[in-house]
């Protein structure tokens, strides 16, 4: 049996983990199976809430990475372990989105501690008054177009990046979350405070929220299903979600 102590795996699910039918594939879960059996630590890296992660064959041996790095949590015990929630002080980005990008905006939708809401009717603005006192760790619009989602991304980093994080999942989805929060931070407050036994942290991802993974991680792949100016941040690339990304990574090592 390899030896796999001392290495995590920090792995995005959509894109990367799933094929395109949403499924691990065999290969993929036997080679989880294989390097946690190594002595491995793996875990997610995911945008989703952290009990998404049941719904998997498997449960990460590590503190799962959720809600797009606003959320450290323990899914064996159920129990957050680290948060970075929102301040209540984005009125002014909310009246900015509400006149400038509304229009491109199909629906949003908020995530806090007792889960996600999809809001369709009300306006950004109005959004706000509604949630104002509550913890909020995101916020994700959904656009209607890729092209404006990723101008929506420029236009708000420049005005407002130096109070929160602006990041897209998906070509649609642009999510805005607090700048001390992110995948990447998640992991080096994992290597450096839960996991102190870790040398080496992996990471694989396949878009624009896992760049900060890769930054943090001492060996990062770019899965080849991601955009180019993905893979250009990432040190390896994989092949891609439907051809066992996974798989390939976990083989890679010590190879």
């Amino acid at each position: 049996m390899t030896d796999y102590s001392g290495y995590l795996i920090c792995s995005d699910i959509d894109g990367t983990l799933v094929n395109s039918a949403g499924e691990i594939s065999a290969k993929n879960l036997k080679a989880i199976r294989s390097f946690v059996d190594g002595g491995g630590l793996f875990t997610l890296a995911t945008g989703r809430m952290p009990e998404h992660a049941r719904t998997f064959p498997f449960l990460p041996n590590a503190p799962l990475i959720a809600v797009n790095g606003t959320v450290i949590y323990d899914i064996h015990k159920r129990r957050i372990l680290r948060e970075y929630p929102l301040d209540s002080f984005y009125k002014d980005v909310f009246s900015y989105i509400d006149k400038k990008h509304i229009s491109g905006i199909e629906n949003f939708e908020v995530y806090t501690p007792s889960g996600w809401v999809l809001e369709e009717e009300r306006g950004v603005a109005e959004f706000y008054d509604v949630y104002e006192k509550e913890k909020v760790y995101k916020y994700l619009f959904r656009f209607s177009c890729a092209s404006e989602a990723f101008e929506a991304r420029i236009d708000l980093e420049e005005k407002f990046g130096h109070r929160f994080l602006f990041d897209r999942s998906w070509p649609f989805g642009l999510e805005m979350h607090s700048p001390e929060s992110g995948k990447g931070n998640c992991a080096r407050v994992l290597k450096e405070e839960f996991c102190p036994d870790v040398h080496t942290v992996i990471a694989i991802g396949d878009y624009e929220n896992d760049i900060s993974l890769f930054k943090a991680a001492d060996l990062s792949y770019a899965t080849d299903n991601a955009p180019e100016h993905v893979k250009a941040e990432a040190d390896k690339i994989a092949p891609s979600n439907n051809e066992d990304a996974v798989w390939y990574v976990i083989n890679s090592i010590n190879s």
